[in-house]
Order: C-alpha cells, then structure tokens, then sequence
C-alpha cells in the first residue's frame, strides 16, 4: 500500500570505527484514504517488524494495515480465508482477493468484526451483533460495483458465517498467537 518516493541514507560512525546506515524512506500511500500517521504507527511499525522477522506474509494484505486500520494478525483471518478460497477451486487469483478487500477497506474492516463477533470470548452470545453486522455488511454490498468484488465479498461473509470454531484467539504465555 505504500510507494517510495525517495530514500536518505545516514552514515553513523562509531569512537570504535564501527559504521552504521540509517536509512529514511519517503513514502506515499496508494489509497486516495488519509492516513493518521499517529493513530497508524504502531500498527504499522508491528506489521513491519513482523514481516521483517518472518512472522507475517509480505504481499498485498498487508495494504489494510493502513486502508482498513487493521493489524498484521487481524489481516492473517482474511489470508487464510482467500487461501482456502483458492484451495476449493475459487476462481479469482490471491491478488485479485487482495485487491478486492483494499478496494473496500470497511468491507474488509466488517469482515474481521464478523469473525471477532462469532469467536472472539469477549463477544459470546452476541448473536444479536452478529445479525446487526450481517446486515450492514449486506447494504455495504450495494455499493460494490463489481459483481466479481461482490462474489467475493459475499463467499468471506459465508464461509466466516459457516466457521464453527478457530484457534485464532488462543495465545500462548507471551500472548502470540
């Protein structure tokens, strides 16, 4: 989701002759969405380390970090959701998925509520939210001008819909997943 503009780098040297690079990107974001720079950073900056460390996919998802204000662990539902659209034969490429959802980042932003009201134990028994969510989801649908984007929207709503349990918010000592 972002491009760099420009990059400045900073030659440190150290008493003991060791040197160091710091290097400071500019950038600029895709999505026509202003960004909160101080409200995004430390999604941002966690993604980022993530991604660095191997802990996060790097690929078009990770666009919702700053056009859905999602995190790098909410935007891993809708990963493993595209990837087992792909697996029973879904016939729109991870890319076109990937695209669809930055298209519509609140759609996106719904679809991850949806499967936090379903599972997450801070939200047991809100069947009632589920519904409420269910249905402004559906009259977002009506915005969507694409009939393939709609198709795939519609499948994250069915299959979180039809999820019956998910070990998503089992963390372990450190509280990682």
């Amino acid at each position: 989701g972002l491009r760099v503009i420009g990059e400045s780098p900073y030659e440190i040297e150290k008493n003991n002759g060791q040197t160091f690079w710091i290097l400071d990107f500019s950038m600029l974001h895709k999505s026509e969405k202003t960004v909160d720079l101080r409200e995004a950073r430390d999604r941002f900056q966690q993604a980022f380390a993530a991604i660095w460390a191997g802990d996060l996919e790097s690929d078009g998802f990770n666009r919702l970090v700053l056009g859905a204000s999602l995190s790098g662990r909410e935007i891993s539902i809708l990963r493993a959701y595209a990837r087992y659209m792909r697996q029973v034969g879904f016939p729109f490429s991870q890319q076109y998925i990937e695209d669809t959802l930055s298209h519509y980042p609140d759609l996106a932003t719904g679809l991850v509520n949806l499967f936090a009201k379903r599972f997450d134990p801070k939200h047991k028994g809100s069947e009632k939210g589920q519904s409420d969510l269910i249905k402004k989801l559906t009259e977002q649908l009506d915005r969507v001008e694409s009939l393939d984007d709609d198709r795939i929207i519609r499948r994250y709503m069915d299959m979180i819909i039809a999820t019956l349990r998910t070990n998503y918010y089992q963390l372990d000592e450190n509280k990682q997943s």
